[in-house]
């Protein structure tokens, strides 16, 4: 202003002061607002002192606006600050909620598994018996098959030997050829002695046709042949066919 002034508060204790001796000074409030909230004191016309007033009075609410801008924009910081935290918090919380979710999923998943594979075994091994069971009907059928045959066949030998017996006791007692003669035609020997050449050629057969499917059975098993005959698939079903046909 280029005069003398002082700046006090609304209670009248001074801001700043610059003032000579002996000088007037003129007095005008300060408004914020309607609100008394200092004063002026120039050495100056009361125009100029009110000019100097209203500029004041402009900078201290620009001031005041600046400062509420710049609280605002602290606590709009710090509430953004704010949330930001609690949906870290939340996103925190989630995360260990998925995590333990995921767990009891995979841990669901592993007794599922468990449970499959436990079905899985149990089916094998029944069809495993089912199969064994069928191998072992058809083996039986094969097998009774010939020995059938060779037990009828022996039943017939039976009887044919006791044919023979009474004629070796007919020839044991030294009866005539001619009484000989009508006993061999009488039992019908040569069909006897033809037939029961059959029977045995036919019994020999049947128990090697046994022999055989013993043999493939073994063979089958691996018994006799190690691990890699068992890891071999073919090797198994040339010796199931073999067991098939007769």
């Amino acid at each position: 202003m280029g005069v003398p002034v002082r700046l006090t508060s609304h209670q009248g204790q001074p801001l700043f002061e610059e003032k000579e001796i002996g000088v007037e000074m003129m007095r005008a409030p300060l408004r914020n607002e309607l609100e008394i909230v200092g004063f002026l004191e120039a050495a100056a016309p009361v125009e100029r002192l009110m000019m100097a007033v209203g500029l004041v009075e402009l900078l201290v609410q620009s001031g005041r606006r600046y400062l509420m801008t710049s609280t605002l924009h602290l606590q709009t910081i710090a509430d953004d600050y704010k949330t930001l935290q609690q949906e870290h918090a939340e996103l925190l919380k989630s995360e260990a909620k998925y995590r333990e979710l995921t767990q009891r999923l995979e841990q669901r998943v592993e007794e599922q598994v468990s449970v499959i594979e436990t079905a899985q075994r149990r089916l094998y091994e029944n069809e495993k018996l089912v199969s064994v069971g069928q191998l072992a009907a058809g083996v039986a059928h094969e097998i009774n098959t010939p020995i059938g045959f060779v037990m009828s066949n022996l039943s017939s030998a039976r009887s044919y030997l006791e044919t023979i017996q009474k004629l070796a006791g007919a020839i044991r007692s030294k009866q005539d050829v001619g009484a000989l003669q009508t006993a061999w035609e009488e039992n019908d020997m040569d069909f006897i002695l033809d037939d029961f050449d059959k029977l045995m050629g036919e019994s020999i057969g049947g128990i090697e046709r046994v022999a055989s499917i013993v043999a493939d059975l073994r063979g089958f098993s691996g018994i006799d042949r190690g691990q890699e005959f068992l890891r071999h698939p073919p090797n198994r079903q040339r010796k199931l066919r073999r067991m098939a046909l007769p």
